[in-house]
């Protein structure tokens, strides 16, 4: 799966530096703006061009007159 982080959002570890958007203010390193992979992994995720293969997301679920503002 992937997902868009955008600048400032996405906090890098130590290790991964040399790419990485360092902030002064916060003292906080960054990864730059982008799409990345996410996955379940002891490696960094991914930074990837531009997804090519999406799915649409299903259609929300109905409310019904029984549930409507009530959590489920």
């Amino acid at each position: 799966m992937a997902c868009y982080y955008v600048k400032h959002h996405l906090e890098m570890d130590g290790d991964y530096t040399e790419f990485a958007d360092y902030n002064e203010a916060s003292g906080t390193y960054y990864a730059p703006e982008g799409w990345y992979e996410e996955h379940d992994s002891d490696y960094p995720m991914e930074r990837i061009s531009q997804p090519t293969h999406w799915m649409p997301l299903p259609a929300p679920p109905q409310v019904t007159a029984s549930h409507s503002g009530k959590a489920l």
